[in-house]
């Protein structure tokens, strides 16, 4: 276990089986940054004095470059990654150049400034497709791929051209190249459940997709009584064997405390 993860979730946060899919959902004061964070401190955290060695196995935290990590947002650039992993003593810059860190910027590469001219969103998005392909071909056999897609539903709300099963098979297709695939996707009441419009309807369609498709869905939300001080929400845990649940607080330094907020079943 990496020394600033909390034993309360370090269990989730190693690779799971081939081809696992784990889903983080959010609401808008709770994102799900800190858990992507935490996830990626995991594979590529390391002792100082151990070297990568892309042929070692074990737990993410033993596996001194065994992992090598993709991360595509369309919520966050590079630099906010960057500072945040340095704050846990993991340099971004360095594991770039061993290999073991790739970043896409999905929306300024493919649908911002970066689309090329006149395209449409569902061929940017295919392009996306070949670049995280791409990648996974550079790193090679010796290396688990942790494929995490920060704002996956962005895609919808980008554009009308762009639906719930084009993306669904977008994500077939990219975890079919990944050892272990994170989706992030917002979860707010008005998206999920009253579904008003056309792009609520088909937001709550993906959700539920992934979701059923997910070998385990981490959740943060707000508590019910609003906000406080000392607590900054409430993170469930499901998969086949399990429902936790727990109330956290997330640091300056993003490491969080987390405690007990209901009983394991």
């Amino acid at each position: 276990m990496a020394p600033r993860t909390p034993s309360q979730i370090a269990h989730f946060l190693t690779l799971r089986s081939p081809l696992s899919l784990i889903l983080l959902t959010y609401v808008l004061y709770n994102p799900a940054n800190w858990l992507i964070i935490q996830f990626i401190y995991n594979a590529l955290w390391r002792p100082p004095h151990i070297a990568v060695n892309p042929n070692s196995s074990g737990p993410a935290s033993e596996q001194n470059g065994n992992v090598a990590v993709i991360l595509v947002s369309f919520l966050k650039d590079a630099s906010f990654w960057k500072d945040a992993l340095a704050k846990l003593g993991v340099d971004l810059n360095r594991a770039e150049l061993e290999g073991t860190w790739f970043f896409i910027d999905g929306l300024r590469g493919f649908l911002g400034e970066g689309a090329a001219e006149g395209s449409k969103p569902s061929e940017s998005a295919l392009k996306l497709e070949n670049v995280v392909l791409g990648v996974v071909d550079s790193i090679g056999p010796g290396r688990k791929v942790l494929l995490i897609i920060d704002g996956l539903d962005f895609l919808l709300a980008a554009s009308k051209d762009i639906l719930v099963p084009f993306i669904e098979d977008l994500l077939t297709y990219l975890r079919l190249s990944a050892h272990t695939t994170v989706i992030t996707l917002a979860a707010d009441s008005p998206l999920i459940h009253e579904s008003n419009t056309p792009l609520e309807e088909d937001h709550s369609m993906l959700v539920m997709s992934v979701a059923k498709q997910s070998n385990m869905i981490v959740a943060v939300r707000n508590l019910p009584s609003g906000g406080a001080r000392d607590v900054d929400g409430i993170m469930t845990v499901t998969d086949s064997q399990e429902k936790g649940e727990w109330l956290y607080k997330v640091g300056v330094d993003w490491v969080p405390n987390i405690w007990e907020g209901g009983d394991m079943q």
